[in-house]
């Protein structure tokens, strides 16, 4: 089997790629630099996803799925249910995760920017895993294959057509599909942080508790919106309405942070004025 890549496939492989590594990291190097945050939430933010998305929420999601017989097989099978079961797995985990990152390994940060930090590390390690490493590898094959120089790699024909077949994906694919995940992930860091500041406040507040099963809902509500939009309607639709959701969902976002801004300035100059009046 013989075929190429487009050379416009490969560069928006390229420019989402790019974006996705980006992106988070150069907003943290803001915060870092200019706005003097402690990058140990960027860090703790991306831990904390890789434990509760990666490895919990995705055990879970085994135990349910797969091991629950008729259960698991109503689910898969009926997108609503699907959309339903996904969106709310998602919000549980990735806040519980937030919730547990703000309250017992960040318990003494009471500056707002921690959770811009916070939530660039947890947007920003989920684009770099799921379109900043797939897109790069993406390339790395689709220069391979240009090149006819896979079969130096996998020596085994059947192995070399198996292959092939199954990358023959970059050839097909629309090329906007590509730049598409690089919209999808400005979109989702966008939410991330969004969704971050909302349990930083409901942890560091009290009486905001219910912000964090706010959250829960805003995330279940985004992902089960997307699950169905892409099942019956076209992507650009779905990262158009998901970008549009994300923007709303920071608006909120932004008048959290203003409160505890203004609020964590004001506490910081009293403590000012009592070591003076001292």
């Amino acid at each position: 089997m013989q075929y190429s890549i487009p050379l416009v496939n490969i560069i928006f492989m390229a420019i989402s790629g790019v974006i996705a590594l980006a992106v988070p990291i150069v907003l943290a190097r803001h915060l870092l630099v200019k706005k003097k945050v402690n990058i140990k939430a960027f860090f703790i933010g991306a831990g904390i996803f890789i434990l509760f998305a990666l490895i919990f929420e995705q055990f879970f999601h085994q135990v349910i799925l797969t091991k629950t017989g008729t259960f698991g097989v109503s689910i898969t099978n009926n997108i609503w249910y699907y959309a339903i079961y996904g969106g709310l797995a998602a919000g549980l985990f990735e806040e519980l995760g937030r919730y547990v990152g703000f309250r017992f390994l960040l318990p003494k940060e009471k500056n707002p920017n921690t959770s811009l930090m916070y939530g660039l590390g947890h947007g920003g390690i989920e684009a770099i895993l799921l379109v900043g490493v797939v897109m790069f590898n993406n390339i790395i094959y689709s220069i391979l294959i240009n090149q006819e120089a896979l079969s130096l790699i996998i020596k085994d024909p059947a192995t070399l057509a198996t292959t092939l077949n199954s990358l023959s994906v970059l050839s097909t694919t629309p090329a906007l599909y590509f730049l598409m995940g690089g919209v999808e992930r400005i979109s989702a860091i966008i939410l991330q942080v969004s969704l971050s500041v909302f349990v930083f406040m409901s942890v560091k507040y009290r009486g905001k508790k219910h912000l964090f099963f706010i959250a829960i809902l805003i995330h279940a509500v985004v992902d089960f919106t997307v699950v169905v939009l892409a099942h019956f309607s076209n992507i650009y639709l779905v990262e158009l309405l998901t970008f549009i959701l994300s923007l709303c969902v920071a608006f909120l976002a932004y008048r959290l942070y203003i409160f505890m801004n203004n609020d964590f300035h004001n506490r910081i100059e009293v403590l000012e004025n009592e070591i003076i009046e001292e």
